[in-house]
């Protein structure tokens, strides 16, 4: 496995490495929330099939708002759903897609040919967000969008008024699971590539050695089986020995957790947590999909072609590790420009600021350091890849 964004996480800025990291290249875990799922149930009641532009999703959700698709009488339907719009994870980078927009390095930025660019002041991204305004205009989007809490958007991902949502596991749905089709990014009208933006496989600091330590080697090759194909399975509970214990042996040599655990009525997720630490990471690990069946289910598994050709061709870096001086002038800039980004990503979808605004918006996006913000990671962009 040669990953070198990983090797770049884990550098500090001196170029030394001083901990061991965790590694997740398990791709669904990785695409975050950005994996819309629609509902098909409702495409098959109203005669609609699978939107593939994003004019054809808008009347898509028009007719799931309108078109009472959950038979209750009751105009209840939310076309899409969506969690707080805070996240760079959801749901404008879901939208953003569409334009061949996804963050990386942590940050909404993009890398072409080597040189970075924050995109949030690009002509792209006014698009993104007048797609998101008329959507929300329409009530397409859930109105709860910037007031409710995470678990009251989940709450209605599992139920039956959700139209259209993203998440990268069903095990928050699952009672609807068997409802939803995957839906892959749909094309706008300017013909831009769709790409779905993946997390960095560089999990974070998970190990370090203590300096009084007289052999450092025997715990590092001792840790190091874990990165092996045999040493992962057992951070799974999938290895010999394990067997109907937490681990069952199917036909084709692979693995599955037990009946008892799939079948844990407190949840998969529960009952792995108790057998062994993958979950929760917080240790040197390699998740892959090998080893993650309470992540990687049936459900995803089978989604997973379906989103496969759109997912970010290029490596996904983690946010940067800066020097202590250039990381007191990234955070000062962040604390103002952060928040006013934030702000005014609701003001333009909700209508609250208009877009005869949005040069005044670049303009104090320039006063508040998003140039130099830019050549912050510019620079560690430069080391993590020379």
């Amino acid at each position: 496995m040669k990953r070198p964004e990983i090797r770049a996480g884990a550098l500090s800025p001196d170029g030394n490495i001083y901990a061991i990291p965790a590694v997740n290249t398990l791709i669904p875990n990785l695409t975050g929330h950005r994996n819309l799922w629609i509902n098909k149930l409702w495409l098959d009641k109203l005669g609609l099939k699978a939107p593939e532009t994003t004019d054809e999703f808008v009347e898509v959700l028009k007719a799931f708002r309108d078109g009472d698709p959950n038979g209750n009488g009751k105009p209840d339907e939310l076309p899409m759903v969506v969690e707080n719009v805070g996240s760079q994870r959801a749901p404008v980078d879901q939208i953003a897609a569409s334009w061949g927009l996804y963050p990386n390095m942590g940050y909404r930025l993009k890398m072409n040919n080597g040189k970075v660019e924050i995109y949030v002041t690009h002509e792209k991204w006014k698009e993104v967000l007048e797609y998101m305004n008329l959507l929300w205009e329409e009530k397409l989007l859930d109105q709860g969008l910037f007031s409710q809490t995470a678990d009251v958007a989940l709450s209605k991902f599992n139920s039956e008024i959700a139209g259209v949502f993203g998440l990268s596991s069903d095990d928050l749905w699952s009672r609807y699971s068997n409802d939803y089709i995957p839906l892959p990014p749909v094309k706008n009208r300017n013909g831009d590539p769709q790409v779905i933006g993946l997390g960095s496989p560089y999990g974070g600091p998970a190990m370090v050695i203590t300096r009084t330590n007289k052999n450092p080697e025997i715990p590092v090759r001792w840790i190091d089986y874990f990165y092996t194909e045999e040493g992962s399975m057992f951070i799974g509970c999938f290895a010999p020995g394990l067997e109907e214990k937490t681990c069952k042996v199917l036909p084709d040599g692979g693995y599955d957790y037990t009946d008892a655990m799939l079948e844990d009525p407190r949840g998969i997720s529960v009952a792995v947590g108790e057998a062994c630490p993958l979950p929760g990471g917080g240790f040197p690990y390699w998740r892959n999909e090998n080893n993650s069946n309470y992540i990687y289910s049936d459900t995803v598994k089978k989604a997973v072609p379906v989103y496969e050709p759109y997912y970010q061709k290029d490596p996904a870096y983690p946010y940067p590790v800066f020097s202590i001086e250039d990381a007191e002038k990234v955070n000062d800039i962040r604390k103002d420009l952060d928040t006013y980004l934030a702000e005014c990503e609701a003001k333009f979808i909700t209508g609250e600021m208009g877009f005869d605004k949005w040069q005044e918006y670049v303009e104090t996006c320039e006063k508040l350091g998003i140039k130099e913000l830019e050549s912050y990671f510019q620079k560690a962009y430069d080391s993590m890849t020379e």
